[in-house]
């Protein structure tokens, strides 16, 4: 998962995101995931005018979201 705006927050008591305190995740995600699924937080993103690849905390995150869209490691994207 990629979160760009609003908040995430898991209940690890219930074993899924906290309804009322979780703005960025349509109703019908809510008790589908086993546990606390893995997302890049890009919120910092919104107020960011470099989005290039030159900018290494863009291009670190880019790279680890294209190396799970492959199924690769980060390592071998990097190359």
């Amino acid at each position: 998962m990629l979160l760009t705006d609003g908040s995430l927050v898991w209940d690890a008591a219930r074993a899924d995101f906290d309804g009322p305190r979780s703005t960025a995740i349509p109703d019908t995600l809510y008790g589908t995931f086993d546990g606390e699924p893995l997302y890049l937080d890009m919120r910092w993103t919104r107020g960011e005018t470099d989005l290039s690849l030159e900018n290494d905390r863009f291009k670190n995150q880019i790279v680890q979201l294209a190396a799970t869209l492959r199924g690769m490691s980060v390592e071998d994207m990097a190359l």
